[in-house]
């Protein structure tokens, strides 16, 4: 029989009626607990650590590490980054970019050994852009089509394989209203592995006109379709998360060109010929909104992602 009972570093005494220190069976919420149970804290760098409802979440804005000191089974939530909203060709004209699409959204559970050093890797200086952890990999979006007759097409979302992805970005036209295809997505949308794994497509522009791009597909949907002349698609919300407290949403699409909202998280693009894109919210994976002028693009880019890790930590 057992003489101490360890719950994240403590010891638990259980004296009996008779002043004994034994103890035959521990409890804990109606489950029975063998030893070791919670997570001891973890050590981090580069991170933001925050108690919340119960659970630390320790957030990786970019690149950083993650050293559990206990074998056991952590949370986590990626986003990687979003695709880039396009401006027209070399001129302003009526023909302006698509929105980008949203990085990949990718959840679950993972099991992680003490005393190993997990490496997060947001990877910016490389093309594609791919959010790593763990040997998880949050793919980016997909770029939004020019409208400049060359690449009306938005780009698919990058891709490793079967099921994953990122989101495609919006269809363009130009001004022989020849209509841009929308950017797809490989996400499975749904368990892929042993994880959730979000995308969907971008949206295509409206069908007559050149002056209505496709908004960038988010994580939970489709980005809009241009329905009315002379408004660009819009970009969908994204995925809803709560783990820093408020609800938030990640992954979400850039508006097409012209006044395509970028609802949640993405860019809303420029309501003017030479105006400019509204930026997606930071590491938001958010897609970037589509402009006219190709002088003014910045605003455009997509968000960088984001990754959650949350635990129980024992007392």
């Amino acid at each position: 029989m057992a003489t101490n009972l360890n719950l994240g570093g403590k010891t638990l005494l259980n004296a009996t009626a008779k002043g004994g220190t034994k103890i035959g069976r521990a409890f804990l919420g109606g489950t029975r607990v063998y030893g070791q149970q919670f997570p001891l804290p973890a050590v981090s760098t580069n991170a933001t650590e925050s108690l919340v409802n119960g659970f630390t979440v320790v957030e990786f804005n970019g690149n950083g590490s993650f050293t559990p000191a206990s074998t056991t089974t952590y949370e986590f939530f990626m986003v990687g980054q979003g695709g880039n909203g396009q401006a027209a060709g070399a001129t302003p004209s009526s023909y302006g970019g698509g929105g980008g699409g949203d990085g990949e959204v990718v959840f679950g559970t993972i099991t992680l050994t003490a005393g190993t050093t997990y490496n997060i890797d947001f990877d910016s200086a490389a093309i594609p852009k791919e959010l790593t952890f763990a040997g998880i990999i949050a793919h980016e979006g997909g770029d939004g089509g020019t409208g400049n007759s060359l690449s009306n097409d938005g780009d698919n979302g990058y891709t490793s394989g079967i099921g994953t992805g990122g989101s495609g970005g919006g269809g363009a036209q130009d001004n022989t209203s020849t209509a841009g295809a929308a950017g797809t997505s490989d996400a499975g949308n749904g368990i892929v592995g042993s994880v959730y794994r979000y995308g969907n497509d971008g949206g295509v522009p409206h069908p007559t006109d050149g002056a209505g791009a496709g908004g960038g597909g988010d994580a939970l949907g489709y980005g809009g379709d241009s329905q009315v002349d002379g408004t660009g698609g819009e970009g969908g919300a994204g995925y809803p998360n709560t783990w820093l407290g408020s609800t938030l949403y990640y992954g979400s699409g850039g508006g097409g060109y012209p006044s395509g909202v970028g609802s949640g998280g993405g860019g809303s693009a420029a309501t003017s010929q030479y105006g400019s894109a509204t930026l997606p919210r930071t590491n938001s994976g958010g897609g970037g909104g589509g402009v006219n002028d190709p002088s003014v693009p910045s605003n455009s880019v997509g968000a960088l992602g984001k990754v959650l890790i949350r635990y129980k930590k024992g007392s």
